[in-house]
């Protein structure tokens, strides 16, 4: 359960500012992918790590190292936009007319 966390800071650009700033090992090149200013940025990520309750990053001279923390919060990121990547296929496949795959998704309680 997720109770510790505080979810109202979960939004999908801070999300993808995690991503960037594991991929890049740099918080000016993160920001710079993610369209927001190293203040900016910066900011994003210390309001995160403070509503999750753990440093996703050690901050070096040289840059940024993901923390454990931060590697899984990357990795589930990832996941988080892929899935929305693929809703958005689906919806496009959907507006063409191409039928759409039915699933049940038991651990959620939805049925399709």
């Amino acid at each position: 359960m997720l109770t510790s966390i505080n979810l109202h800071r979960l939004d999908l650009p801070s999300l993808r500012l995690v991503v960037e700033c594991t991929r890049a090992g740099s918080l000016s090149a993160a920001a710079q992918a993610c369209h927001m200013s190293v203040s900016g940025a910066s900011h994003k990520l210390a309001r995160l790590e403070e509503g999750l309750g753990a440093a996703l990053f050690l901050r070096h001279r040289r840059g940024l190292e993901a923390t454990e923390a931060g590697r899984r919060v990357a990795l589930a990121s990832l996941e988080i936009f892929e899935s929305l990547d693929a809703m958005a296929r689906l919806l496009e496949e959907s507006k063409a007319g191409v039928s759409v795959v039915r699933a049940a998704l038991t651990s959620a309680g939805l049925h399709a």
